[in-house]
């Protein structure tokens, strides 16, 4: 994604250099170039650059599109896309997957919590 792309777009970016450590909640895409550790949440699409590194306990997005290298609980509403240059280590929850040849996945179980919470749902 070009520069011009991002601006084109309301967006949050975090640049190669740059860090972040928190909780970060937007309405809008998160372009991730340098580093994020913390807690992710946006309708939006979360954009991990090849060189961005995101620890997340959980990321809460629309869809995700992973260049860069990421670890904690990915949970997308609608698409999550792994390119040929992606790292993943953790729990993936999302309605459609894409993965490239090449990508580096490590992928867990869900955390206990949503799995109780599942468990404790009626049956249909």
């Amino acid at each position: 994604m070009s520069a011009e792309s991002i601006h084109a777009e309301s967006a949050t970016v975090i640049g190669q250099g740059s860090s972040m450590v928190g909780t970060l909640e937007v309405g809008h895409i998160v372009h991730v170039e340098g580093s994020f550790r913390g807690t992710l949440r946006t309708p939006a699409r979360l954009d991990v650059g090849e060189e961005g590194l995101v620890e997340a306990e959980r990321l809460e997005v629309g869809e995700a599109i992973v260049r860069g290298r990421v670890s904690g609980h990915l949970q997308a509403t609608r698409t999550i896309h792994f390119t040929a240059t992606a790292a993943f280590r953790g729990s993936v929850h999302t309605p459609r997957l894409v993965i490239e040849e090449g990508a580096r996945l490590d992928v867990t179980d869900a955390p206990e919590e949503e799995a109780v919470a599942e468990d404790e749902a009626p049956a249909a």
